[in-house]
């Protein structure tokens, strides 16, 4: 399981499985856990599966292109998201995003995959697809991720949004100097609307 700002995705794996250490990675170790915690708002279904994706983009419309690696297709009332960069030649992950059903399901690439234990070498649930879903998925329900600092004092938010450069890392440690509140984070905060 993987919680951030209610929202649980509940990860499960067919023939390949995600090593322990990408759980204790320091950016993701405090929102990983084996056993459901508090009930969240929200859940996505996640499979990760060594199965070739059936879908062909051809017949899609391509609705997002970085020009370098991720590229977004709506097919069939569907999201694929689709990434690629060297040395692969094809895609490294097709993540299928159906979130009026709450479901994503994660093609990995088989090159991605260590045969001698089935582990993956690379989590395909890392920046950006963590961030790609919980942002498309909080749109669907009154919420949004923003580049931005925050701060929580007295059941009271505190958001600095701003581009980079604008302050919001400088902002966040004169706060913390302060010893008030909670730091959340100085780069990306999510906002949900929930009961008003």
């Amino acid at each position: 399981y993987f919680s951030v700002a209610g929202v649980r995705l509940n990860i499960r794996t067919n023939n390949c499985l995600l090593p322990e250490y990408v759980m204790q990675h320091d950016v993701y170790r405090h929102f990983f856990s084996f056993e459901k915690q508090a009930v969240p708002i929200d859940e996505i279904r996640v499979l990760l599966t060594d199965e070739p994706c059936a879908a062909d983009f051809s017949q899609g419309d391509k609705i997002f292109d970085s020009n370098s690696s991720l590229t977004i297709y709506s097919y069939k009332n569907n999201r694929y998201i689709v990434d690629r960069f060297p040395p692969y030649n094809s895609p490294v992950w097709i993540a299928r995003i159906d979130f009026p059903q709450d479901m994503v399901y994660v093609f990995c690439n088989p090159e991605l995959i260590d045969k001698t234990d089935n582990h993956l070498i690379y989590n395909p649930l890392s920046y950006p697809l963590d961030q790609i879903l919980l942002m498309n998925f909080l749109a669907y329900r009154k919420g949004a991720v923003i580049h931005g600092a925050g701060w929580c004092r007295d059941s009271t938010g505190l958001v600095f949004a701003g581009v980079s450069g604008a302050g919001k890392t400088t902002i966040s440690n004169l706060i913390h100097e302060t010893g008030n509140g909670v730091f959340l984070s100085d780069d990306r905060i999510a906002l949900r609307n929930i009961g008003g």
